[in-house]
C-alpha cells in the first residue's frame, strides 16, 4: 500500500469514526426525547433506570472518540492500519464482533415481540435507541472493514436480477396465478364443505419474515466480508461445519420450544381440573396416549393399535418418562427438534448452506407460533400428543433420501430404494393415507433405472425387503386378531368412508357389517360405489379441498397488509386470524400476496436451475399428499401440515438469491460465488456401491420399528395387576366396613356377583372431577365429558379390561394419584358407569354410586 493510500484509507476511516459518534449522540437524544416516567423520580425528572441506559452510548461515543483521536495523532498507529497483515486481523476481529452485535441487537427487538412479552413494552420502548444504535454500528461495521479495509468492490460483475427470472420463473408464475383466478372466480378452495375442521394452518408472521430478511442480509454480508480476509478455510472442514450447524439448529429449536409453556385450555389437551390439576390428553391425542400405555403396560391382547408407530414412540417416551405429560412432552420436543436439522440438510441438497438454515429458522419460529397459538387456535404442534409433527419429519426425511437418491448417478444400486422404501413404510404405520406412496415409488424406480433391467429388479427387491421388515409384523398381528390384513383398526376407516358420503346415500348399497373383515369390505365397497356412480360430484368436491390445501399453503406467508390491523399483530400471534381465508381484497394485499408469489417462484426457479428432478419430486409429493386427504373431503389444517412446508422452502431459496443479488449491485460483495461455504451446492453426488452391513444394521433398525408391538407383547411381562372377581368382591366389602355406606354391604356383595357385572381390578390413570353443569363440552348424550346434571368422577383403567369408566358423586375432596391401582365395580355396557371404586393408596378412598342415593 502506497503512503497516499494510506493516508486515504486513515482519512476514510477517522470519518466513519465521527459518523458512529454522531449517531451515538442521535441515539441519546432519542432516548432522552422519550416520555418521561411518571412521579419525576431521579434527575431531571429521567428516572435513574433510563439515564443509565445512556452509558452504553457514551462510552461508544468516548471509545470512537478515542480511536479517532488516536488515528489523527499517533504515527504508530496509523502504520498499525497500513500493515495489510494487521489490518487482516483487526478486520477479522471487526466484522466478526459487527455481526454479533448487528444479530443480537436484530434478534432481541423481534424475539422481545415473538415471545409476547408485552407487559415490558414501556421498557421495551426504551431500548428501542440502543437497540437500534448498535443493529446500526454493527451493519455499519462489516460494510465499512468489507468496503474500505479489504479492498472495495470487487465483484463488479456479480449476478443481475434477470437471471433470476428465467422460464421457470415465469412457469411457475403462471401456474399460481392460474391457481389465483381460479380460486377468485369459482369460489372453490375457500370455505369447502365441512366434514372436519377446515381451518388454515398456522402461518408465519409478518414481522418473522422481516426479521428473517434481516438476518439474511446481515450473514450475506458476513460472508461476503470474510471472504475477502487472507487464509480462508479449505472444504476438508465443511463437514464439520455441517455438523455444527446442525447441532447448533436442534439446540436452538429444543431450546425455544421448551421455553414455552404447556398448553392451558387445548382441545387436544383441556384445561386441568381436580383431583390432580394435571395435564391430560383429550380425543385423537388421547387416543395415542391411551394406546402407548396399553403397550406400555402390555395391556394389548386383541387390541389392534391404530396409528402404531407413534403409539410405539409414545410407548418408549412412557417407559422413560412416567405418565406425567410434561416430561412426555420434553422428550418428544427433544426429538422433534431435529426437524429443523433434516430441513437445513434438504436445503442444503436443494439449494445450498444458507438456503437450508434459512428453511430451518422459519421452521422454527412457526413451530412458536403454533405453540403460542395453542390455547385459542385449531393447532398442531410439538407440545400435543399428535402424529401431524413426527409425520412431517417422516415425510422431510424421506424427501431428502429421494433427492440424494436422484442425485446420484444411476451406474449403482446403492442404499437409497432399501432406506426410501423403510422410510415410507413407517409412514404408512402413522399415516394410512401414505399407502399411495408404494405405487410411487415403483413409478420412481422405473424412472430411475429405465432400461437397466438388471439394477430395476435389485433396487426393487431392496424396497420390497425393507417394506416386509416393517409391515409384516403389524400385518401378521392385525390378521391375527381381525381376520384382515390391514395396517390400521378396520373400524377407523369407517371414518374415511362415511367422509366420502354426502348426506343423499338413497343410491348407495351399504352392505350391513358383523365382523372387522365386512367393516373393511363394506367401507371398501361403498368408496367404489362413490367413484363409479358420483365421479363427477366427488371430482369437485377433491378440487374444492385441493385448492383449500393450496390456500393454506400459500398463506403461510401472511397476506394482511391491507387488512388494517394494529402493528403489533404483525409481530406477535393474538389471534387466530388463519381459522379462515382472512385476506380481504384490497390494492395492498393483492401486491402483498403478489410479492410473495414472485419470490416462491423466483425460489422455485433458482433450485430448478440447480437440479430439476428435486424440485419435481417435492413439488409431485405436495400433490399427492394433497390428494390424499382431498379425496376424503378434508384439508387444510393439520391434514396437510407434513407437505405445506415446501412453500417455506422455496421462499427462502427466492429471497436469498433476491437479497444476494442485490447486496452484490449495491456493494460488489462476493456472496455469490458457487465456491463460498453458504452458497456452494453439488448437484451430484458420488456412487457408493451397495454395503450389506448397511442393509443389516438399517433392517434390524427398521424390523423393530414394525415388530414394536408384537415384541413387547411376545417377550416382556405384563404391568398391570391380576385379579379374581373374589378378591374384587371381598375388598369392596372390606372398605365398606367402618364407613357410612357398611348397610350396602349385602346389597353389594349380591351384585358384585351378578354375571353381567363387571368386578375388576386396574391402574387407574387420567382422573377428572367435573361438577354438575359442567363438561368440556354441551352433549348430553356423552356421561363422561358432556355436560351433565350430575358431579361424577372420569378416568380410565389399564388391564384387563381397558375402560373409560365415570361415577356419580358430588365429593370433590377425592385424592387419586395418576396410576394408582383401583377397583371398580358396575353393570357391564357400551357407556360404563360404575357403582362402586376403590382408590388403593397411602389412605384407601371408596367411592360409591347406589341407584338409591346416586351419592357417595
Amino acid at each position: 500500500m502506497t503512503r497516499k493510500d494510506g493516508l486515504s484509507l486513515i482519512k476514510l476511516t477517522v470519518r466513519f469514526l465521527l459518523m458512529v459518534i454522531l449517531q451515538g449522540i442521535m441515539a441519546m437524544v432519542w432516548l432522552l426525547l422519550i416520555r418521561k416516567e411518571a412521579g419525576g423520580a431521579g434527575i431531571f425528572g429521567y428516572s435513574y433506570q433510563r439515564l443509565a441506559l445512556l452509558i452504553p452510548a457514551l462510552f461508544v461515543i468516548i471509545l470512537t472518540g478515542l480511536l479517532s483521536w488516536g488515528l489523527k495523532k499517533r504515527p504508530g498507529w496509523q502504520s498499525v492500519l497500513m500493515d495489510e497483515r494487521r489490518r487482516a486481523s483487526f478486520s477479522r476481529i471487526g466484522i466478526l464482533a459487527g455481526f454479533l452485535l448487528a444479530l443480537v441487537s436484530w434478534s432481541f427487538a423481534f424475539f422481545f415481540h415473538f415471545f409476547g412479552l408485552t407487559k415490558y413494552l414501556n421498557a421495551y420502548i426504551r431500548l428501542l435507541p440502543l437497540l437500534t444504535y448498535s443493529f446500526v454500528i454493527g451493519l455499519e461495521c462489516i460494510l465499512f472493514i468489507t468496503l474500505v479495509w479489504l479492498g472495495g468492490r470487487k465483484d463488479k460483475n456479480g449476478p443481475r436480477f434477470k437471471v433470476l427470472f428465467g422460464k421457470t420463473f415465469w412457469i411457475a408464475l403462471a401456474i399460481f396465478v392460474v391457481i389465483w383466478l381460479t380460486i377468485e372466480l369459482t369460489g372453490l378452495g375457500i370455505a369447502p364443505e365441512f366434514v372436519s375442521i377446515i381451518s388454515l394452518n398456522v402461518p408465519l408472521l409478518e414481522g418473522q419474515v422481516w426479521f428473517m430478511a434481516g438476518l439474511v442480509v446481515l450473514i450475506l454480508c458476513l460472508a461476503g466480508g470474510w471472504s475477502r480476509l487472507p487464509g480462508r478455510e479449505g472444504k476438508s472442514s465443511w463437514l464439520r461445519a455441517d455438523l455444527l450447524i446442525c447441532i447448533a439448529l436442534w439446540a436452538l429449536a429444543a431450546g425455544l420450544w421448551l421455553s414455552l409453556p404447556l398448553p392451558l385450555n387445548n382441545y387436544f389437551a383441556p384445561r386441568v381440573l381436580p383431583p390432580n390439576y394435571s395435564i391430560y390428553p383429550f380425543s385423537d391425542a388421547e387416543q395415542y396416549d391411551l394406546n402407548s400405555i396399553w403397550v406400555w403396560k402390555g395391556a394389548i391382547k386383541d387390541i389392534v393399535i391404530s396409528k402404531p408407530l407413534y403409539v410405539a414412540f409414545l410407548s418408549t417416551l412412557h417407559a422413560l418418562a412416567g405418565l406425567d405429560y410434561g416430561k412426555v412432552i420434553l422428550l418428544q420436543t427433544l426429538v422433534l427438534a431435529l426437524l429443523p436439522v433434516v430441513m437445513y440438510l434438504l436445503g442444503k441438497e436443494m439449494h445450498s448452506r444458507l438456503g437450508g438454515l434459512t428453511l430451518a429458522l422459519f421452521v422454527i419460529l412457526r413451530e412458536m407460533n403454533s405453540i403460542r397459538a395453542v390455547n385459542f387456535a385449531n393447532v398442531s404442534n410439538s407440545k400435543l400428543l399428535l402424529s401431524d409433527t413426527p409425520a412431517t419429519l417422516l415425510v422431510a426425511v424421506l424427501l431428502l433420501l429421494t433427492i440424494r437418491w436422484f442425485k446420484t448417478p444411476a451406474e449403482k444400486v446403492d442404499k437409497y430404494p432399501f432406506l426410501i422404501g423403510g422410510i415410507v413404510a413407517c409412514l404408512n404405520l402413522i399415516r394410512i393415507q401414505t399407502m399411495l406412496l408404494e405405487p410411487v415409488l415403483v413409478v420412481l424406480l422405473l424412472i430411475r433405472y429405465w432400461k437397466q433391467y438388471k439394477k430395476l429388479f435389485q433396487a426393487l427387491g431392496l424396497v420390497l425387503l425393507a417394506l416386509v421388515l416393517v409391515l409384516s409384523p403389524v400385518l401378521m398381528r392385525n390378521h391375527s386378531i381381525t381376520g384382515v390384513y390391514w395396517l390400521d383398526d378396520p373400524a377407523t376407516s369407517s371414518a374415511l368412508y362415511s367422509f366420502f358420503l354426502d348426506e343423499n346415500t338413497d343410491d348407495l348399497d351399504i352392505p350391513t357389517v358383523e365382523t372387522e373383515e365386512d367393516i373393511l369390505n363394506r367401507n371398501i365397497s361403498v368408496i367404489k360405489q362413490v367413484l363409479t356412480q358420483n365421479f363427477g360430484p366427488l371430482v369437485l368436491s377433491m378440487a374444492d379441498n385441493f385448492l383449500h390445501n393450496v390456500i393454506s399453503t400459500i398463506l403461510i406467508f401472511p397476506v394482511r397488509l391491507g387488512n388494517q390491523i394494529d402493528f403489533l399483530s404483525y409481530l406477535q400471534i393474538d389471534e387466530p386470524f388463519w381459522s379462515e381465508v382472512y385476506s380481504r381484497a384490497n390494492f395492498l394485499n393483492f401486491f402483498n400476496l403478489l410479492i410473495n408469489l414472485i419470490i416462491i417462484s423466483v425460489g422455485i426457479g433458482s433450485a430448478a436451475k440447480k437440479h430439476l428432478p428435486a424440485v419435481l419430486l417435492v413439488l409431485g409429493f405436495y400433490c399427492i399428499y394433497s390428494l390424499s386427504s382431498a379425496l376424503v373431503r378434508i384439508s387444510g389444517w393439520r391434514f396437510i401440515q407434513p407437505v405445506d412446508w415446501l412453500i417455506i422452502a422455496f421462499y427462502s431459496f427466492g429471497l436469498i438469491d433476491l437479497l444476494r443479488t442485490g447486496l452484490s449491485s449495491l456493494f460488489g460483495l462476493g456472496v455469490s460465488d458457487a465456491d463460498h461455504f453458504l452458497a456452494q451446492y453439488s448437484s451430484e453426488r458420488k456412487p457408493r456401491p451397495l454395503a450389506w452391513s448397511t442393509v443389516i444394521v438399517f433392517g434390524l433398525v427398521f424390523f423393530i420399528t414394525g415388530a414394536y408391538i408384537p415384541l413387547r407383547e411376545m417377550l416382556l411381562p405384563v404391568a398391570y395387576p391380576d385379579y379374581t372377581r373374589e378378591e374384587v368382591c371381598d375388598a369392596f366389602q372390606d372398605a365398606l366396613v367402618g364407613s357410612s355406606k357398611e348397610y350396602l354391604q349385602a346389597d353389594l356383595e349380591d351384585f358384585c356377583m351378578q354375571e353381567n357385572v363387571l368386578a375388576y381390578k386396574g391402574i387407574g390413570i387420567s382422573p377428572r372431577y367435573f361438577k354438575a353443569g359442567t363438561g368440556f363440552y354441551p352433549r348430553k348424550y356423552d356421561p363422561y365429558f358432556g355436560n351433565q346434571d350430575y358431579g361424577r368422577l372420569v378416568f380410565r383403567t389399564v388391564g384387563v379390561p381397558n375402560t373409560k369408566v365415570y361415577i356419580k358423586t358430588e365429593n370433590e375432596s377425592i385424592r387419586f394419584p395418576d396410576g394408582v391401582e383401583v377397583y371398580v365395580l358396575g353393570e357391564e355396557q357400551r357407556k360404563f358407569e360404575a357403582r362402586a371404586v376403590l382408590i388403593l393408596g397411602e389412605e384407601n378412598q371408596l367411592i360409591v354410586s347406589w341407584p338409591e342415593e346416586e351419592t357417595e
